[in-house]
């Protein structure tokens, strides 16, 4: 069974969230980073986490204090952890 991260819970995929006020609904941007995990590393992650970073900012996005434990989330999903 696979899992998604939604502003810090844990959902099932296939889990209907997006509410109304949703920008991406609204406005039709989004962002998003594939990033591999091997033995429970995240490969490059630096690198793509540098990335998402610099994305957000150029579309202006606000960055919640939570997706700063985007490491952590990343390897509890690849593991099937939902906390």
């Amino acid at each position: 069974m696979q899992y998604f991260n939604y502003n810090g819970k844990f959902y099932k995929e296939g889990t209907p969230i997006a509410e109304p006020g949703n920008r991406g609904l609204r406005y039709g941007d989004g962002l998003f980073e594939t990033i591999k995990m091997v033995n429970g590393e995240l490969i490059l992650g630096k690198e793509h986490f540098n990335r998402l970073w610099h994305g957000l900012s150029l579309l202006q996005f606000k960055i919640p204090q939570l997706f700063y434990a985007s490491k952590t989330a990343a390897r509890n999903v690849c593991v099937g952890k939902k906390k």
